[in-house]
């Protein structure tokens, strides 16, 4: 039994290391914002793994600490090269979650961990998709201008919804999951990505029910406030405001209180 725990953490650890961060073309510092937080949350991840086989490495035998170091090292290699490399890593970190989970699907604590770092890799692959198609679309449209193509290539779309349907999911049979918080927070940006923005702020709205005292509840509230306040109901953006600003040690809370002058401000007040 030990030994699937190790195989367990050691997955977890190798495919962390692989550096994969969400990342955004969006100028707005929430988002940025965002993106620092995802680069700590892998951080966490690689940081949990190597305290593992750090503290399981007496209970291995030499073959299996070698084979270790030799993954370690592919991952970390494929990391650092082509992109087809990574692609084929990531893939194959796919097909082993899945099949973790085909032969663990109620396993209390290891399985929601897989579903939760599963739809982050769909993430990835999503986004490695849409930013590829963005780039051959340049191509097409360049053609278009000099007259070489008879249409304008159709604009590209993010498709989020394997990791939505991971996410749901995850937090129907796994609610008391200790990232249940941030998967339903993810879920809500994957949504708001798709522009499907009455789902994304169901999602943050629910988040901020459920995990008041969540570490993602300030994120929630910074994503409402500047939902209301882009569609101009400034009274509604000022109370989300407030609600990040009960947070003094959130990311969020200088540019909290920066756009809730500026809610009051547009609002006459």
């Amino acid at each position: 039994m030990w030994i699937n725990k190790y195989i367990f953490y050691l997955i977890l650890f190798v495919v962390a290391s692989s550096g994969y961060a969400r990342t955004t073309n969006s100028p707005d510092n929430s988002r940025r914002a965002d993106k620092r937080y995802y680069e700590e949350l892998v951080k966490q991840y690689r940081q949990q793994g190597i305290d593992t086989i750090q503290a399981m490495a007496g209970m291995l035998n030499v073959e299996i600490l070698r084979r270790t170091k030799e993954i370690t090292r592919a991952y970390d290699a494929a990391a650092k090269g082509p992109n087809k490399e990574i692609r084929e890593r990531r893939a194959d970190a796919i097909k082993v979650f899945k099949n973790f989970l085909r032969k663990y699907p109620n396993n209390p604590v290891y399985t929601p961990e897989v579903m939760f770092r599963l739809a982050d890799l769909y993430f990835e692959r999503s986004y490695d998709a849409y930013d590829q198609a963005q780039k051959d679309n340049q191509k097409k449209f360049d053609l278009y201008r000099k007259g070489k193509l008879a249409k304008a290539p159709k604009e590209a779309e993010k498709d989020y919804r394997s990791s939505i349907k991971i996410y749901h999911t995850l937090l129907r049979r796994f609610p008391a999951y200790k990232l249940a918080d941030t998967a339903e927070y993810l879920m809500g940006y994957c949504y708001e990505e798709m522009g499907m923005d009455g789902k994304a702020m169901n999602a943050y709205a629910s988040l901020v029910v459920k995990y008041p005292k969540g570490k993602m509840v300030a994120a929630a509230w910074m994503r409402l406030g500047e939902y209301f306040f882009d569609i101009g109901q400034w009274v509604k953006a000022q109370d989300a405001y407030k609600k990040v600003m009960e947070h003094p040690d959130s990311k969020f809370y200088e540019i909290a209180m920066y756009k809730l002058s500026w809610a009051y401000f547009q609002n006459n007040e």
